[in-house]
């Protein structure tokens, strides 16, 4: 693949603060890839539901073909999703379509993502007045609830 392109950074902290960070990308027209994958431990930046919004719009300027975003604790994806081979919501899950609220009435917010006037994408947060939490109960709870609804519409891809 020689349109394939892969970088990664650590901070160098093995124990609290700190984070790793790889992409993955290939501009071959037949196949584009763009992967991103972000870990982190105590960034207190990270735990403002608008900087992580703020990110991830910053990953649709890069990758405006994004097929979703997932944002979330890792134990969430390997625990508690419903659907393992499809998307899962944890905290923030971003997807390339129009959604309402009359559709997703369990999210705390929908965030519309907007390419000039037309809405490309939505960015469905579960919890919006606190960070997401895998041993909260009632935020798994949520997060689940709003799969099925999305599965529910045919609006969680497969």
């Amino acid at each position: 693949m020689a349109n394939y392109r892969s970088t990664g950074v650590w901070s160098g902290s093995e124990k609290g603060k700190g984070g790793v960070l790889s992409v993955s990308f290939s501009s071959n027209p037949d196949s584009p890839i763009c992967l991103f994958d972000l870990q982190f431990d105590e960034v207190d930046a990270l735990d403002s539901a608008r900087n992580m919004q703020q990110l991830m719009l910053g990953l649709l300027d890069i990758c405006p073909g994004a097929f979703y975003i997932e944002v979330g604790p890792l134990r969430y994806y390997t625990t508690y999703q419903v659907f393992p081979k499809r998307p899962g919501v944890g905290w923030m899950l971003y997807l390339p379509q129009a959604i309402v609220s009359e559709q997703l009435p369990e999210a705390a917010e929908l965030l519309p993502v907007m390419e000039g006037e037309k809405q490309t994408g939505t960015i469905i947060v579960s919890v919006a007045d606190t960070v997401f939490s895998a041993d909260n109960p009632d935020h798994v709870e949520i997060a689940n609830a709003i799969e099925i609804r999305l599965a529910d519409q045919d609006l969680l891809p497969r």
